[in-house]
């Protein structure tokens, strides 16, 4: 068998990759995990009073944890160094937000996001377009790195769908943070029980007149559909808000088998 290896530093890791393992890049760097399911899974939603279940299918995908306060800095601090003054400054956590008391725990956004202590807690507070523009980042962060080592370069990162969250969590647990699989020494019982009240933006567009009996991808839509954990049903956010109740995670499409919908 004919084996291709790269060697190359990546996150400060001096490596030799084996490039014939099954997408080892996500697997072992990015902290991903795959789902394969294609069965049809139904959602259940609720608007003006009227309910719903629909029927949705999720193509085969590596989805991430919930991205941490961590891996934000660090596109921070990448946008500070090598961007413009704009771009910087529209990544930032809105200033009125920052005085918002953190659901669950006894602090504000703004001391939340600074204390060491919740470094690999879950990123609050960004809006759906700051949430996308760090997924647009990391494609082009990891493409990098695997062009500069002769390497394949990976699909999109993108933010899930609805459908991708509720598939993920009949195959792993969603709410296990990416610091888990890396140390097992490490104290995450406290990270988990708060993640479990996260809420999650997903890229699915609400449009009122298809909500209850199809998903919506239009991009022009001024809402998006919320992930919420605590309610069977789901509902829909403002774009262009922040809010200290809300993260994110990381997907990548592996093959497309169906078209959800």
């Amino acid at each position: 068998m004919f084996f291709l290896c790269a060697s190359l530093t990546i996150y400060g890791q001096n490596i030799v990759r084996d490039t014939t393992i099954f997408k080892e890049h996500q697997v072992v760097f990015e902290q991903m995990d795959y789902i394969t399911h294609t069965k049809g899974i139904k959602i259940f939603r609720e608007f003006r009073g009227d309910t719903s279940r629909i029927e949705i299918y999720a193509d085969p995908y590596w989805i991430s944890s919930l991205v941490t306060n961590s891996d934000y800095s660090d596109y921070l601090k990448y946008l500070k160094n090598n961007s413009t003054s704009e771009k910087y400054n529209d990544a930032l956590l809105k200033e009125t937000l920052l005085n918002e008391s953190v659901q669950g725990l006894t602090i504000t956004l703004r001391e939340y996001i600074t204390n060491q202590k919740y470094s690999n807690y879950p990123v609050l507070g960004l809006n759906w377009y700051q949430a996308q523009n760090y997924c647009d980042w990391k494609t082009s962060i990891v493409n990098n790195e695997l062009q500069q080592a002769k390497l394949p370069i990976e699909k999109s990162f993108r933010i899930p769908k609805q459908i991708e969250i509720e598939s993920a969590k009949r195959f792993i647990d969603i709410n296990s943070p990416r610091i888990a699989k890396i140390d097992s020494t490490y104290d995450t019982d406290e990270i988990i029980d708060f993640s479990k009240r996260i809420n999650e933006w997903t890229s699915e567009a609400f449009v009122e007149l298809t909500y209850l009996n199809k998903i919506s991808g239009k991009e022009e839509s001024d809402k998006i559909v919320i992930f919420r954990k605590e309610f069977k049903a789901n509902t829909f956010e403002e774009k262009k808000n922040g809010y200290s109740t809300i993260g994110f995670r990381l997907v990548q499409t592996y093959r497309t088998v169906k078209n959800s919908e």
